[in-house]
């Protein structure tokens, strides 16, 4: 498993910032088993496009802030 971008200890929660290197199909396979992984420990996985992060910051927090809250 590859290492969390960000990690929430308290909330369980991983994020990864994913560049544009993983829309492709091959890449797409390695996140889905990366997602999962932590799944299997009760960490939940958010998964945020660099592209969004780069051009909408605000909505890529609340995203996040969503899965918190989600608890």
């Amino acid at each position: 498993m590859t290492e969390a971008d960000l990690f929430f200890p308290d909330e369980r929660i991983a994020m990864f910032c994913d560049g544009g290197h993983q829309a492709r199909a091959k890449q797409k396979a390695k996140d889905a088993v990366i997602t999962d992984k932590p799944a299997a420990l009760g960490i939940r996985a958010v998964r945020i496009p660099s592209d969004e992060i780069r051009e909408d910051l605000p909505n890529a927090l609340c995203r996040v802030k969503e899965v918190i809250a989600q608890k």
